[in-house]
């Protein structure tokens, strides 16, 4: 973890539960998307490769492969959009 970044990061609930790609993700794809983003801030972004970003949640590579075209939206080249 990079020393000069705050140990936090904002998190607007309304905005998160009124964002239309959210609102259309399952549960299992939205307990990823926060596990990610909690990862982004903490690395700077994710891994591009489906099998790293399988470990990060915690998941087999089938499940993320069948979860990551609801989250993919939201990030671009590993930045949370």
């Amino acid at each position: 973890m990079r020393v000069n970044k705050p140990p936090a990061f904002q998190f607007y609930a309304a905005d998160f539960l009124v964002d239309a790609a959210v609102k259309l993700m399952s549960l299992e794809e939205r307990g990823a998307y926060v596990t990610l983003l909690a990862q982004a801030w903490i690395e700077g972004n994710v891994p591009a490769d489906v099998g790293r970003l399988a470990r990060l949640c915690d998941v087999s590579a089938a499940d993320m492969e069948r979860i990551w075209p609801a989250i993919s939206p939201c990030w671009i080249a590993g930045k949370s959009v």
